[in-house]
């Protein structure tokens, strides 16, 4: 056989199937080669059908297949230990599930800044001013002077400045809030289903079976 026949044989193996191999004599080799080919697999047809799932070639890593993955392989050909070859056409129909999922919407971004202002405030000021006056008198010196004595007088002369002092107060407060508000949203899409027509020779009628739901 050929090397690319030899990967499709061994990959069979590794699913489960079973290879046969006779000696026999040049003259029965015909007939034996029919009856191989009436009960045994197309090759070619199992080859497309291995491809078709993404197969390109036997690995010898590969783990054999387990008992359920073997009996899942029988039934998707069509095959069963001690059976009679069928043809099986899995009939298939698709369910809607419909989920959901986060997604960012856009947000509200708050940002505060300093900003100064020119502020004008009149405010009324007390200024005191000392003045000397020397007034021309003539009269006696009374009992309660004293005469002829070295004496100073002091007077302090005050005035007001304007003093600024500031305080921060709260004027306004900006607070972001969020809330969750549940909605409900019709989903609308397409199923596929598997019909499958069988054409019946015998009695020249169709039937159609559509899969229940």
């Amino acid at each position: 056989m050929s090397e690319e026949e030899a990967h499709v044989y061994a990959e069979g193996i590794r699913r489960g199937g079973t290879l046969v191999t006779a000696r026999v004599p040049e003259n029965d080799r015909a007939r034996l080669q029919a009856i191989l080919d009436r009960s045994g697999v197309d090759i070619r047809r199992r080859r497309e059908a291995y491809r078709q799932s993404g197969w390109k070639r036997f690995d010898e890593k590969s783990q054999p297949y387990t008992p359920d993955e073997v009996r899942r392989e029988r039934q998707l050909y069509g095959q069963s230990a001690g059976a009679n070859r069928e043809g099986v056409i899995p009939v298939v129909e698709e369910e809607l599930r419909v989920g959901k999922r986060d997604v960012a919407q856009g947000g509200v971004r708050v940002k505060s800044h300093v900003v100064e202002t020119p502020v004008t405030e009149e405010v009324s000021l007390q200024q005191e001013r000392v003045s000397v006056e020397r007034r021309p008198v003539n009269r006696p010196l009374s009992a309660n002077e004293r005469a002829f004595q070295d004496r100073t007088i002091e007077v302090e002369q005050k005035g007001q400045e304007a003093v600024v002092s500031k305080e921060a107060r709260v004027k306004e407060e900006v607070v972001l809030n969020k809330d969750v508000q549940q909605r409900n949203q019709k989903v609308s899409d397409t199923v596929r289903r598997t019909e499958v027509e069988v054409e019946d020779e015998r009695t020249k009628r169709g039937t159609a079976t559509t899969p229940r739901r």
